[in-house]
Parts: C-alpha cells; sequence; structure tokens
C-alpha cells in the first residue's frame, strides 16, 4: 500500500467531509482548487480527487487551508458527521474506538482535564510549583466547560440537522446570575 494512501480512519472522515462540504456549497473541483490557490496553498483538481477518494492524504497544512476555501471549522472535517452524539466511532488514535461525544469534546477541548489546552498546560506548570492548583482551576471552571461543550454539542446537532450555522450559546449568565 502506498505511504500516501489514506488508510487511517480520521482521513477517511476528512475526506468524506471534504467531499459534502464541496458538493454541499456546489464547488467543482476546479473552483475549490481556484480557491486553494488563491489562499496560497494549491492543490490541484486531481489531487483534490484523489483526496476524496482515499487515495491522497491531507496534511495539517491543506486541512486549515481547506477549511478556509470550504467555510468550515476544522472541526467539522475532522469529525464525523450526522453520527448520534452516544455512538461509538473510529478515530486515529483511539485503537478501541471513542464516543462521538467524547471525540467531539476532545476536538474541541481536552477531555483528559476538562480544560482547554492553552489552560491545561498552564495549570499544569503552575501546579508543580503550588501543588493542587491544577484541581482547584478544574473545579472552579467545571461549570463553564460543561456549558461550553452543551453549546457546542447542541451547535453540532443543529449543523447535523442542516441549520446552517449555527452558533454557540450559553443557557443562563455565565456568572450565574441568572
Amino acid at each position: 500500500m502506498p505511504a500516501n494512501k489514506n488508510d487511517a480512519p480520521t482521513g477517511k472522515t476528512v475526506a468524506a467531509n471534504i467531499a459534502r462540504h464541496r458538493k454541499d456549497r456546489r464547488l467543482s473541483y476546479a473552483e475549490l482548487s481556484r480557491k486553494l490557490t488563491e489562499l496560497g496553498r494549491p492543490i490541484p483538481t486531481l489531487g483534490l480527487r484523489k483526496i476524496e477518494s482515499d487515495e491522497r492524504r491531507v496534511d495539517v497544512d491543506e486541512l486549515l487551508a481547506l477549511s478556509v476555501a470550504l467555510d468550515a471549522p476544522p472541526a467539522d472535517l475532522l469529525l464525523p458527521h450526522d453520527v448520534d452524539k452516544d455512538a461509538k466511532v473510529e478515530a486515529s488514535g483511539f485503537p478501541e474506538g471513542i464516543g462521538m461525544a467524547e471525540l467531539r469534546h476532545w476536538v474541541m477541548f481536552s477531555t483528559y482535564t476538562g480544560l482547554p489546552f492553552a489552560l491545561e498546560a498552564a495549570a499544569r506548570d503552575h501546579d508543580e510549583r503550588h501543588p493542587g492548583f491544577k484541581a482547584a482551576l478544574e473545579q472552579a471552571l467545571g461549570s463553564v466547560d460543561e456549558r461550553i461543550a452543551r453549546a457546542v454539542d447542541a451547535a453540532f446537532e443543529a449543523r447535523a440537522k442542516g441549520h446552517g450555522k449555527a452558533g454557540f450559546t450559553f443557557e443562563g449568565d455565565p456568572n450565574g446570575d441568572d
């Protein structure tokens, strides 16, 4: 099997989502190729066809350029489409599979600590000097993180039902002053 052949589950998901977004926007391969060239990350039409047919992988730079060209957030390209949030899905790095809601949250945040990635790194560094800091920060941010996760789930579900670009909203006041 050639090294550039797309045989990984997340790569296959990305390929399917690129095809879906391109077709939803009624873009030809030539039109998408032109957009990518204008963005400084050209992919010829044959390359786009090969991506969509799992014959070519997408690198990280191409993923971001395709995201911009297709007007789709990178998470929309990385995550399986039309999958129930309670379903178990295949994803690279999770050989036993992973729940869709957990994968969605992991792509958007960090399920391992419940903190966004930047805060996780800062908390880990600070925790070395002040033990317990990370746990206190996780507890303080827990309710906000849960609300963000609910908003992300709702937005993805709305998009899956064809409601276009669903926004992220929170129930109640983020300060708890409902």
